[in-house]
């Protein structure tokens, strides 16, 4: 169960990091400044929450959870 939970939140940070790019290029169309800073946070966090989950995914493999 818990690494189904990994996966399934893995997959939410990768559509959060699609966003990003995909709000990134519109904002460059668009000209917007406060589209482009919100692609900025949605890339950065969808980062940041992968490296997490990758993280703590792998201390709880090394634990023997999985």
């Amino acid at each position: 169960m818990g690494m189904f939970q990994a996966d399934l939140a893995f997959t939410v940070e990768l559509i959060a990091v699609a966003l990003g790019f995909y709000f990134l290029h519109l904002s460059k169309k668009e000209k917007s400044k406060e589209l482009r800073m919100g692609a900025f946070i949605l890339i950065v966090g969808g980062f940041s929450m992968a490296f997490c989950t990758g993280f703590y995914s792998m201390k709880y493999w090394l634990d023997g959870s999985y």
